[in-house]
């Protein structure tokens, strides 16, 4: 994604920028083979990588699902240390910071706290509350990348229970396991709906005093919950109610994760309703070990282009550690969102890269089948986003 240069170069040097690392949806205690492959695929990249070059990224961000626990509401301390160990183990990942958020997996728990807790024992868990915002420089003369990470539980509270009029034609749209946290949470803990209109209040005054920051050139939030779904319908809550925050207040990216999937789409600024083109029928509709590329994406140059300003760009990277839902045409002709790429063949994880002119984004999925040194990895997604 370019800023005001009319033409991006690929470099290999990170100079003033910051480049990391995205997972997604990952411990799986009842099967820890995925998510170990994943993690030893980004430890591999840091360590091989020349020092000061992209692949030696600064610093990880989750999207959420942080920890499957085999008992959903009560995760046990054993089943955390496997959650760090992902990080802590691996020589090249035990000190790069971790900045997290929390996903509905993670908002099952009894204790609303256990993870934001995780900081005061795991120094390089640098969860420092519920939400938050992180900036990072990115350019010679202190230009910076602005990250606000939220908690969408929290969202979905306070974007459904805000509107008692919509709440059940909300509810019905919702994917069995968010509709849960309404059920478990929501409408029986007082606090999930406070904390939910206490961040939104949050959310509004930072991006306020942010506009008047000239050195933030690149705005983007992180959540776990998408706006736009390619397996489970769109979030039609979050579209109704967070959307316009983002558009109002110049928002380039929206990270995500929640469908066990590695996809690119966005909304285009410059119309209310983008051109698409018709998505391939599929026979069966539903289908795994899947990769489509469509409205305008080239399957040979595996690479999207766009300016800074025409586009919120959502990154679905939802594949770090289970198995990966199907991709449904059928689905594909509900979202409002437009998209450009999605695949299941793969888990995997995202690297990214900014600078004061460009955001660069990658999906790297992990091949599974024969793990070598020399045949680890499988980019399948853009070199430049």
């Amino acid at each position: 994604l370019c800023a005001a240069a009319p033409v991006c170069a690929l470099s290999s040097q990170k100079g003033a920028g910051k480049s990391f690392v995205i997972v997604g949806d990952f411990t799986n205690i009842a099967d820890l083979e995925r998510p170990n492959v994943v993690f030893d695929a980004i430890n591999q990249l840091k360590q091989n990588a020349e020092p000061g070059s992209i692949e030696d990224f600064d610093f990880m961000v989750t999207s959420g699902d942080n920890l499957y626990p085999l008992v959903p509401e009560e995760p046990t301390q054993w089943e955390f240390s496997k959650m760090m160990g992902l990080f802590e183990e691996r020589e090249a990942l035990k000190d790069v910071p971790v900045f997290p958020v929390r996903g509905n997996h993670d908002c099952y728990f009894n204790s609303m706290d256990v993870e934001v807790e995780l900081a005061q024992s795991n120094p390089s868990w640098r969860f420092e509350n519920w939400y938050y915002e992180k900036q990072f420089e990115v350019g010679p003369n202190g230009e910076k990348f602005s990250l606000l990470n939220l908690d969408s539980c929290f969202m979905l509270c306070e974007t459904i229970n805000s509107k008692p009029d919509l709440k059940q034609d909300l509810l019905m749209q919702l994917d069995d396991h968010s509709r849960e946290i309404i059920d478990s949470k929501c409408d029986f803990a007082a606090e999930y709906v406070q904390r939910g209109n206490e961040q939104m209040a949050w959310i509004k005054k930072t991006v306020a005093a942010n506009r008047n920051d000239e050195k933030i050139v690149w705005r983007a939030s992180n959540m776990h919950h998408p706006l736009f779904g390619l397996h489970y319908n769109d979030y039609q809550s979050l579209i109704n109610d967070f959307l316009p925050v983002a558009l109002q207040n110049d928002f380039d990216v929206y990270f995500n994760g929640h469908e066990h999937l590695m996809n690119y789409g966005f909304y285009d600024k410059t119309s209310l309703n983008p051109p698409r083109e018709d998505i391939p029928s599929q026979t069966p509709d539903c289908n795994n070990s899947t990769e489509i590329f469509m409205n305008g994406s080239d399957s040979k140059t595996r690479s999207v282009k766009t300016r800074q300003g025409e586009r919120l760009n959502q990154f679905t990277t939802g594949a770090s550690g289970k198995e990966n839902y199907q991709l449904c045409s059928s689905q594909m002709e509900k979202t409002q969102g437009v998209f450009q790429y999605a695949e299941n063949k793969y888990n995997g994880f995202a690297l990214v890269y900014v600078t004061h002119e460009k955001f660069q984004f990658t999906f790297k999925g992990v091949v599974n089948e024969n793990p070598s040194s020399d045949a680890f990895f499988q980019r399948f997604l853009r070199d430049k986003m």
